[in-house]
């Protein structure tokens, strides 16, 4: 048996050493009383100060008389098989519909009580009791007459002399209520009105909140669980209420639900889900590629590129579309999403070279004209632009710019272009792409700076010659450009230039995509003199 429970029996061992027959009862909230449900709404009129008055005796059995049985039999609630049921009978018939009536429900069984104290949904967050009774002292408590004529209101909660304060009752039990009361091995307790809570009639066990799950796990392996303990119809139907949660066991549900969790930001619950979807589902590449978005939203870079690679090796396998298999080859616009993706994983983990293999296999894919080839070629200028290939990076600048025809264009083309021509050197027309990135840019700070420290450096040069290099520290916070110019009286740190803006962020598969990626760093410009012999080959002329 589970160490857990094996731990609570042993607590409810010790409640029980005294000989006798033990009733129990399971709550999921440690602080509520032993009260029953008709206590709990006379207190809600009278309040709980009530509970002391000398007069709530009679008013208990009054609300038991008027309110609950009187009021039924005048509905003919009271006749079953052409004959009068008791007073207890009908409280019975009236509690199983969810009347609040003075009878407890207690169990024989330990281990459904545990269930009831742990019972999810019900206070998971909170801490359990289990009540533990001996229905045996004959101090404390009495049996209910099997008399139906003795089972009437006033001998059920008036208490006479030194009679018992507490009755336990089995009513004989028929219709559809039997399955439920038979499994959940039910008794009532009825107390005259209340249920002691001096500690000497009933032991009181705390379950921690921290236990309940690992609880329900090892009774549900004993075949206790909400289906058994409530077989019959109302059971079923309250189990699946409007509140209830939803769960159904098809790919079509994970896959919905991991869409929904992606668009909540509940990146790992995604995750959860689509790994169902998957697993119900497998050799599905639009799977793959939704799962290594969530994955690459929760920074999970590595796994993303296994998931994206996979959706590629799938790609002639059937496909989920819209919430339904289809048996057709991936298209091309989830090959491109694939790669693109791929790419985005991998410059994340600063694997340029993969990342430029599969910007250049998403570009490659340019026959449909509803791909975003225009965004491939940013994101494989922005990877030469990290490994400081600045004439690759201005070749796939150029060509994004060219081909953004039917959608707005971004500024961030002509900016990170801009800073390309600036670490060549190639000052005039870096200026002019800033410029470029300041007309088309809503917030226009970034080729704002950049384009007043340019012409900054340009002043600062004039008309003479200079030579330039771009230096890049991989331990150190900002690349360099050194400027040597021509003649003397320059020197020192002219400015910053913001680094190039971020990778454009994953696409979706019918459905939104991701963020955007961060930029890179920024670079400093210092100025310094050169004299006429201190040429170097790896330096770029200008004039």
């Amino acid at each position: 048996m589970g160490s857990v429970i094996e731990r609570y029996l042993q607590e409810l061992r010790k409640a029980t050493l005294k000989p006798g027959v033990y009733a129990y009862r399971g709550q999921s909230r440690a602080e509520w009383q032993l009260h029953s449900a008709a206590t709990r709404r006379l207190t809600k009129s009278l309040g709980n100060a009530a509970l002391n008055d000398p007069g709530f005796s009679k008013v208990y059995i009054d609300y038991h008389r008027e309110t609950l049985v009187d009021a039924a039999r005048t509905r003919g609630f009271g006749v079953e098989a052409g004959r009068d049921i008791s007073d207890l009978q009908l409280l019975a018939k009236l509690q199983h519909f969810e009347a609040a009536t003075g009878l407890l429900d207690f169990t024989w069984s330990p281990l459904i009580a545990l269930w009831f104290a742990c019972r999810e949904g019900d206070h998971d967050d909170c801490n359990g009791k289990v009540f533990v009774l001996n229905v045996n002292d004959p101090i404390q408590a009495a049996r209910v007459s099997s008399d139906p004529d003795r089972q009437t209101i006033d001998a059920a909660f008036m208490r006479t002399g030194n009679a018992p304060g507490l009755l336990y009752w089995e009513p004989m039990w028929s219709g559809d209520a039997l399955p439920r009361i038979l499994r959940q091995r039910g008794v009532f307790i009825i107390g005259r009105p209340l249920i002691p809570s001096d500690g000497q009639a009933v032991e009181e066990i705390e379950i921690l909140a921290s236990d309940k799950a690992a609880l329900l796990n090892e009774l549900d392996l004993l075949d206790i669980s909400e289906s058994s303990m409530f077989p019959d119809i109302y059971g079923f139907s309250a189990r699946e209420k409007p509140t209830a949660s939803t769960h159904v066991s098809t790919p079509e549900f994970y896959l919905v639900q991991g869409n929904q969790h992606y668009q909540a930001g509940n990146y790992l619950a995604a995750i959860a889900s689509y790994d169902n979807c998957i697993d119900l589902s497998p050799g599905v590449g639009e799977l793959h590629v939704l799962r290594g978005n969530a994955k690459s939203a929760e920074k999970l870079y590595r796994e993303a590129v296994e998931d994206y690679r996979q959706a590629i090796v799938y790609q002639k396998r059937p496909s989920l579309h819209l919430g339904h298999l289809e048996n057709s080859p991936v298209s091309d616009l989830m090959l491109f999403t694939a790669y693109f993706n791929c790419g985005n994983a991998q410059a994340e983990l600063s694997d340029y070279e993969s990342a430029l293999g599969s910007y250049s296999e998403a570009i490659r894919l340019n026959r449909s004209e509803i791909l975003n080839i225009d965004q491939a070629l940013f994101n494989r200028g922005n990877t030469h632009l990290d490994l400081a290939q600045f004439e690759e990076a201005i070749r796939d600048y150029d060509a994004a710019l060219s081909i953004q025809t039917n959608r707005t264009e971004s500024p961030w083309i002509p900016f990170n272009k801009g800073n390309a021509l600036v670490a060549m050197g190639q000052f005039d027309e870096a200026l002019e792409c800033y410029r470029l990135a300041e007309d088309k840019a809503t917030d226009s700070n970034g080729p704002s700076q950049n384009r007043e420290t340019l012409e900054k450096i340009m002043s600062e040069i004039g008309p003479r010659e200079y030579q330039s290099r771009f230096l890049r520290d991989s331990d150190a916070p900002l690349d360099c450009l050194v400027v040597q110019v021509e003649g003397s009286g320059v020197s020192g740190t002219v400015g910053v230039l913001q680094g190039r803006a971020g990778n454009i962020g994953n696409l979706g598969w019918n459905g939104s995509g991701g963020k955007g990626f961060g930029g890179r760093f920024g670079f400093i410009v210092m100025l310094e003199a050169k004299s006429g012999d201190d040429a170097s080959t790896n330096l770029l002329q200008n004039s």
